[in-house]
């Protein structure tokens, strides 16, 4: 990671007063560079030129540029969320459809990584009908086909990965493709505020929260019954 310090701080969306956390390279990073209010703001202009030439001689994926203030450097360094707009590669996001075209050893570790807790062996001998996964293995979403639609098995994304939107990008992916969705959760797993975001609805008790989304009325209770009958993926 580089990290430029500015007084003025990170990039301000100058519609909402936010700051902008996370430009992509690519489309994204080209539109901020020709947008009108930033092109006002030759700090801006230039940190973002600098920040893709560097994102671009780097052929690492965790590589990142980070425009911050100096008050809020330890906030940056200390905690995954930052306090910046930070740079980085487009995700590249994979859509694999047999084993195959994975590496079972770095997909395993990374979803065991992403929970962790250990998976089980039946678990390791199953097989997903869609996994879409990001390229250098910082995020996946195994999915299996249904009669009611498809199965959100494991939603995993590393640690060091979640500020870089390599969930919502995959999430992105579910939405257009692999609907009707339905999934089940522990509820102290910590994604569970973002997840009743997302959901068109849910159903709780003691051992797992249950969620659907674009599910016919009629299906829920057979839905909640077939997650409730599912067994434990890990030890």
């Amino acid at each position: 990671k580089v990290i430029q310090l500015h007084h003025d701080g990170p990039i301000y969306n100058e519609d909402t007063g936010k700051v902008i956390s996370l430009i992509p390279t690519g489309e994204i990073l080209e539109s901020y560079k020709s947008n009108s209010s930033l092109s006002e703001s030759d700090r801006d202009i230039q940190f973002l030129v600098l920040a893709e030439s560097l994102v671009q001689k780097c052929n690492d994926p965790k590589f990142t540029v980070v425009l911050t203030s100096p008050y809020t450097l330890l906030r940056e360094l200390f905690t995954v969320k930052g306090s910046g707009t930070l740079v980085k590669r487009e995700n590249k996001i994979l859509k694999c459809l047999d084993f195959s075209e994975v590496n079972s050893t770095q997909l395993f570790l990374l979803i065991e990584n992403s929970f962790k807790k250990k998976l089980n062996e039946d678990f390791k001998k199953s097989k997903f009908d869609v996994l879409y996964l990001e390229d250098s293995y910082q995020g996946c979403a195994w999915l299996n086909k249904t009669k009611y639609g498809y199965l959100l098995s494991k939603f995993a994304v590393n640690e060091t990965a979640r500020g870089a939107g390599v969930g919502r990008d995959i999430w992105d992916l579910i939405l257009k493709e692999t609907l009707p969705l339905f999934w089940r959760a522990k509820p102290n797993n910590n994604i569970n505020k973002w997840y009743m975001k997302v959901a068109q609805g849910i159903e709780k008790d003691d051992t797992w929260y249950y969620y659907w989304l674009e599910m016919p009325r009629e299906q829920i209770p057979e839905v909640i019954q077939f997650l409730k009958n599912m067994p434990e993926d890990f030890f």
